[in-house]
């Protein structure tokens, strides 16, 4: 969901929806709970276009038990995939739970720092991508954790290179497409 410029959104820090991916978020939670969809649990990414994204679509007063789980974070490559500390996360969504996230919960190349800035300076001065070994890990452990989890219906709010791995990986969908722009 959202409208974005490529060029300048791979330049943004962890970025919340713009307002037009608001609306679209509106719209998508709207149209799940018309088509009678009863979801039990939502799951989402910690970065901010999601959390936005589950807010939106899915908002407190639904009672919606809502998780935010870093397996479900975007295929560390660019800035706009580091993602804020769970400090700053709980300032901006008081209403959700961070307190199972260490201080760097996105994947760092070095050894886990605990100083979300140390990790981001580094990765601006090395550019070091997630290694799709890595990505791959972490992404079955996620369906795993899906899986086992005894809620039937959960809702997934996480990025187009999670789903395009999920797709590949369990559904037999060899470099599935996903377009997240609308016009």
């Amino acid at each position: 969901i959202g409208v974005r410029d490529d060029a300048v959104y791979v330049t943004l820090e962890d970025a919340g929806l713009t307002t037009k991916g608001q609306q679209q978020a509106v719209e998508a939670g709207r149209k799940i709970l018309a088509d009678g969809i009863n979801v039990d649990v939502v799951i989402c990414s910690p970065l901010r276009r999601a959390i936005d994204t589950m807010n939106f679509a899915f908002p407190e007063s639904l009672k919606i038990p809502r998780i935010v789980s870093p397996l479900a974070a975007e295929h560390m490559a660019e800035i706009c995939d580091m993602g804020s500390s769970p400090a700053r996360l709980a300032l901006l969504y008081p209403n959700l739970d961070f307190t199972q996230l260490p201080p760097v919960w996105w994947w760092t190349a070095d050894p886990v720092p605990d100083n979300a800035e140390v990790a981001r300076q580094r990765f601006l001065e090395t550019r070091c991508i997630e290694p799709e070994e890595c990505f791959r890990e972490r992404i079955s452990l996620f369906f795993e954790c899906l899986c086992s989890r005894p809620e039937k219906k959960i809702a997934v709010v996480a990025h187009a290179g999670v789903f395009r791995r999920l797709l590949h990986m369990f559904f037999g969908k060899p470099d599935y497409t996903m377009d997240n722009r609308s016009e």
